[in-house]
């Protein structure tokens, strides 16, 4: 069977399966804009919602071990690209 054997087809195919999935993705992303409580993760979204407000209210304070970590990773990086240009 030739590589390219029935190509058109594929591609007409290929192209009206993508314009119906984009076309129903628009629909239902009106539909959600309109009425969130319409979209299937509503209930999950709710819940992930008020636990990141809950995550949000307990944010850790930026301290000298953090500096310390971040310092060293980046001297870990910047030794690696220099190590391995040289």
């Amino acid at each position: 069977m030739p590589l390219g054997s029935g190509i058109k087809y594929r591609l007409v195919i290929w192209t009206l399966a993508t314009v119906l999935a984009i076309v129903w993705v628009m629909i239902y992303a009106a539909r959600v804009k309109a009425d969130p409580k319409r979209s299937v993760m509503y209930e999950l979204d709710q819940q992930r919602r008020e636990d990141l407000a809950n995550a949000e209210a307990e944010q850790p304070v930026f301290t000298w071990r953090h500096g310390l970590c971040c310092s060293s990773s980046a001297a870990t990086v910047v030794g690696l690209i220099v190590g391995s240009t040289v």
